[in-house]
């Protein structure tokens, strides 16, 4: 009996044995592969840092301010200013991209340069379904936005096409617009006789890497 119960010892100390000398190797290997994980990351992120991150393009999206006016119950007369986000009608978006493969040792990125052309109309109707009296429209504050998720990859200046106008964007969203974090943005002063629709057009020159993302903010985009 006891020669029996000393076996079956002896075999789960081996047992044990054996299973301790494969998870050494095991855990060893997990260890060598989040390490490789690391280097790849930090060596991706050292080439896009020095090129320019993901590109997330947006927009364009015209931001109308408008104010109301109220009397509170002591019968003073008060004024806020609200922005209407009016998205565009068409977003047509044509281009091509450029992929480019970069080293850093062993590991490598894809980074790219792009040239987009958005195009579209805009049209302003949602003005008279929410019933905004066109006096209290601020219409020389308006503003057109594009959101680009790194500018630094922005190679050079963006013109702007409205109807027969050019204008140059400016970097940085200007105030009332909170759906964009960053991007381009130019005023363009709306004419309160011509609510119907505008067409638009611009052109991007970007740089970017490992992808290239849009938002579809157009009702047919």
């Amino acid at each position: 009996m006891k020669d029996i119960k000393g076996s079956i010892g002896v075999r789960l100390v081996i047992i044990g044995v054996l299973i301790l000398a494969l998870l050494i190797p095991s855990a060893f290997v997990r260890t060598l592969v989040r390490e490789r994980a690391n280097r790849r990351r930090e060596a991706i992120q050292e080439i896009t840092s020095k090129w320019s991150t993901k590109q997330v393009i947006g927009g364009p999206l015209i931001t109308i301010p408008y104010t109301e006016t109220w009397k509170d119950e002591e019968g003073v007369t008060k004024t806020v200013t609200k922005y209407l986000q009016v998205l565009p009608e068409t977003l047509n978006i044509e281009g091509e991209i450029y992929p480019e493969i970069r080293y850093r040792g062993i590991y490598q990125a894809v980074v790219y340069n792009t040239r987009l052309d958005l195009s579209g109309e805009f049209s302003f109707g949602r003005l008279q379904t929410l019933n905004i009296p066109l006096d209290q429209v601020l219409w020389d504050d308006a503003f057109i936005s594009v959101n680009i998720s790194d500018m630094r990859g922005i190679n050079e200046y963006v013109e702007l096409k409205w109807g027969e106008q050019a204008v140059l964007f400016e970097p940085g969203i200007k105030r009332g617009n909170e759906l964009f974090d960053s991007g381009i943005s130019v005023r363009i002063p709306l004419d309160p006789s011509n609510v119907a629709g505008m067409n638009y057009g611009l052109h991007l020159d970007l740089k970017g890497s490992e992808a290239l993302s849009f938002l579809p903010l157009g009702k047919t985009t």
